[in-house]
């Protein structure tokens, strides 16, 4: 009921500037730690990192760090909540979310959330919230 994960990779890489793409060396990283006690329940930790260096002078251009949580409990074999949180360096913003999901039949699936943001910087960008739906419906030809 323990499940962990994780893995790495370093090598070129293309940074998009707006002005000038270049190429450079990227490290990414990331581990996950998830608990399910029982089988509609279950509980994930998880880290991300994204690192970028300028090949010539060896700045570091970004070095962005996410560190995220999500619980996710099924109430029937159709229905089921979900809720996140998630820290990210490069904005400095925690998000939030919780999500409703019912999935009638296979490859049917309903979305009703709610997401907000809590500023940690005052001089951060304006917080994204709102409510969202989403359907996701396979189509047989």
């Amino acid at each position: 009921w323990v499940r962990v994960g994780g893995g790495a990779s370093y090598g070129g890489a293309i940074y998009y500037d707006a002005v000038a793409p270049y190429a450079g060396r990227s490290i990414n990283a990331e581990g996950e730690l998830t608990f399910t006690p029982i089988p509609a329940a279950s509980l994930a930790f998880a880290y991300q990192r994204a690192w970028f260096q300028e090949p010539t002078t060896r700045d570091v251009i970004f070095d962005d760090h996410i560190l995220r949580a999500r619980a996710q409990f099924y109430i029937t074999e159709a229905l089921g909540t979900r809720f996140i949180s998630e820290w990210n360096s490069a904005t400095d913003l925690v998000n939030l979310q919780a999500v409703i999901q019912y999935q009638p039949k296979p490859a049917t699936t309903l979305f009703l959330g709610y997401q907000d943001g809590v500023e940690t910087n005052p001089l951060s960008e304006p917080v994204p919230r709102g409510l969202f739906f989403k359907m996701s419906y396979l189509w047989r030809v």
